[in-house]
């Protein structure tokens, strides 16, 4: 699908958290996904928490992933 990009594998180590490095590296990829013509630029939060700083970068819920796994 044309226009769409995904931000993933965003990660801060333990002893960096809190300092909005995540946050700023999320930002700055979703500025530079948009400035090459993505329309739309989503991603998946682990957990609520990190969803809701998603949510201060401009991101809205949208969807529920599903997975079903074996084993």
């Amino acid at each position: 699908m044309g226009g769409v990009s995904e931000i993933a594998g965003v990660a801060t180590r333990l002893t960096f958290r809190g300092r909005g490095i995540a946050s700023h590296l999320t930002s700055a990829a979703t500025i530079d996904a948009f400035g090459r013509g993505v329309q739309t630029a989503c991603l998946a939060a682990e957990d609520e928490r990190a969803g809701r700083i998603y949510q201060r970068l401009g991101y809205k819920p949208f969807s529920i992933l599903l997975a079903y796994r074996t084993g």
